[in-house]
């Protein structure tokens, strides 16, 4: 009896080395998520829990953002950089659902973004890995470029301006996402729809697109209910009737803001992201990245300040007509400000009024509106 017991013994600790083996051989799958950089104002993560409890958990620099996560900005402004080296800025009132991240060895990285303004600086990527941000319309996809992406809450309406390099733009059609080649053959309307969403349109730096508005609201149409067969169908016989160009290109000026937003976005360096990962110097180079974005800004802001003192504006009139708006801006002690807000970054706003040009701190602002 005690030759058998032994013989089980050996047995089973030959069975759990085989298997410990056979674990370690196993590749470890790769987590990928985006690293906190910057953050400024009212910022919430929305994740969900492993009990499926749904959480909203304040922005922190320093913090992990994962695939699945909801980011929600109100007056606050984030930057994220994911682990192969690029780097998005989400401007004030836009909501981003983080859909999927690429990793070192490939995939995509999908970025949803259902209403708001998002900037992208997006590294040169393998032919094995793709950048996208979708819209509730339209998909823009680069693989190493600068850009911006917006929609608007209340048109449903989405652009993109390119700063530096490339970008695809075409129609985004919800009820072909997740469809096979073999089931687009068997249902005509969709696979009319594929065809709409090939056509794509290149666009290039100093570049602005957007698809055609009839387009647009046929699309928002079916994407709102993508199960619905035959709204599919009758959508379908429209487009493929359309002569007019599926997008619409422009050329575009950047503005101050967008060159400020563009330049004082936080970007890691690749033996940076290695030592948050490993979780060396995290305080010292994210508080020595807040300090350099601090120099970049307060360099570009006097610029913005000298060159729009050059203009001579000296009357409401005046500020309107050049800037095509006029703002009024009330402070919590009751103070109005007329002018036109030119420049804002985290904590300030700079506005151009028949006075001068003044700076005001977010922070004693009560309301912004259009006059």
């Amino acid at each position: 009896m005690t030759k058998y017991k032994i013989g089980m013994s050996l047995l089973l600790v030959v069975f759990g080395l085989l298997s410990f083996c056979k674990k370690e051989d196993q590749p470890v799958k790769e987590k990928t998520y985006m690293i906190i950089s910057f953050v400024t104002g009212d910022v919430k993560i929305v994740r969900k829990s492993e009990s499926g409890k749904t959480e909203e958990i304040p922005a922190k620099v320093g913090m992990l953002v994962y695939a699945g996560d909801l980011i929600k900005t109100e007056k606050g402004k984030i930057d994220l950089q994911t682990k192969t080296g690029s780097s998005i800025r989400i401007k004030e009132m836009t909501t981003l659902n983080v859909s999927n991240l690429a990793t070192q060895e490939g995939g995509d990285t999908n970025l949803q973004l259902d209403h708001g303004n998002l900037i992208a600086n997006v590294k040169k990527a393998t032919s094995k890995q793709e950048f996208k941000v979708s819209t509730p319309t339209a998909i823009a996809g680069v693989r190493g470029t600068i850009f911006s992406v917006e929609v608007d809450p209340f048109e449903k309406t989405s652009s993109v301006k390119v700063l530096e390099g490339k970008v695809s733009l075409k129609p985004r059609v919800i009820a072909i996402e997740n469809v096979s080649k073999e089931d687009l053959e068997k249902q005509p309307e969709l696979k009319s729809l594929k065809k709409i969403e090939e056509k794509e349109i290149i666009l290039e730096q100093n570049q602005e697109g957007r698809l055609d508005p009839e387009i647009e609201k046929k699309i928002a149409q079916i994407n709102e209910k993508p199960e619905d067969t035959k709204a599919l169908q009758e959508v379908s016989k429209e487009l493929e009737k359309s002569t007019a160009n599926l997008v619409k290109v422009e050329s575009f000026q950047p503005s101050a803001e967008l060159i400020l937003e563009k330049e004082t976005m936080i970007i890691l360096k690749e033996e940076e992201i290695k030592q948050i990962e490993q979780g060396k110097n995290v305080d010292m180079i994210l508080s020595q990245k807040q300090e350099e974005r601090k120099q970049i800004e307060e360099k570009i802001l006097k610029k913005i300040e000298e060159d729009a003192s050059k203009k001579k504006l000296e009357s409401e009139k005046e500020i309107q007509n050049f800037y095509n708006k006029l703002e009024i801006v009330t402070l919590k002690n009751g103070k109005r400000i007329i002018g036109a807000v030119i420049a804002q970054t985290g904590d300030i706003l700079v506005i151009h009024t028949p006075k001068g040009i003044i700076r005001v701190n977010k922070n004693e602002v009560e309301s912004q509106e259009f006059r």
